[in-house]
């Protein structure tokens, strides 16, 4: 079950949604002030441009309110809508300053460049999907990330944050595209396990991305 984010007297994000249908700025900046942190820091990690993250989470903010209306709640949590909004605007502005070519070329023996995730180096912020949560809900994802295989967590990775696909992936690892499949699913399937009495919508929105990844291109 997805949270709705609602604090206090503050209504929840889907309230938030119906109200900039009916064209509620008011609705808009509250909604910009619960998320915008966590968003942007999704930009960052793609891009890796403040400048064109910032442009990045402006055009985000301004569909979300001229398309409002477009927006379904049966098919995803507002967050998750702007989560895969925001990761999608990103790959774009990432493949734009060819950073992608770049990071290949560089990196051909060792396609993906990460700190492990035992070393003692990593911080606290750095785990992937951190972005989308705070306090006892980001440990306990950080938790459960540290406890998949680095097979798993590094494709994880890949997928969402840099826009390969299943079949991209298999190519670059040399690996069998069955056991690309496999290893995304079972790590994503040992996080909702882990994380399903915690907070569900994150997965959601990494679900999304990487279920079916392989006939995105």
């Amino acid at each position: 079950m997805t949270q709705d984010n609602s604090t206090g007297s503050e209504p929840g994000d889907n309230i938030l949604m119906e109200r900039i249908a009916g064209s509620d700025a008011e609705a808009l900046r509250l909604l910009y002030e619960r998320h915008a942190s966590s968003l942007m820091a999704l930009c960052l990690r793609i891009v890796g441009d403040s400048t064109e993250a910032e442009q990045i989470l402006i055009d985000v903010f301004w569909e979300t309110w001229n398309r409002a209306q477009r927006y379904d709640s049966a098919r995803s949590a507002p967050l998750t809508y702007l989560t895969l909004m925001t990761r999608s605007r990103s790959l774009d502005a990432r493949r734009r300053l060819k950073q992608i070519t770049v990071a290949d070329s560089a990196n051909e023996s060792q396609p993906f460049d990460r700190p492990n995730a035992n070393s003692p180096s990593i911080s606290m912020g750095s785990a992937p999907l951190n972005h989308l949560l705070e306090g006892e809900r980001a440990q306990s994802l950080r938790d459960a990330l540290m406890s998949l295989e680095d097979e798993e967590r590094t494709l994880i990775e890949a997928c969402f944050y840099d826009g390969y696909t299943h079949v991209q992936l298999a190519a670059k690892l040399k690996q069998p595209l069955g056991t690309v499949k496999t290893r995304i699913r079972r790590g994503l399937t040992r996080l909702r396990t882990r994380l399903q009495k915690v907070f569900d919508e994150p997965l959601d929105a990494a679900d999304g991305v990487l279920a079916d990844e392989s006939k995105a291109r």
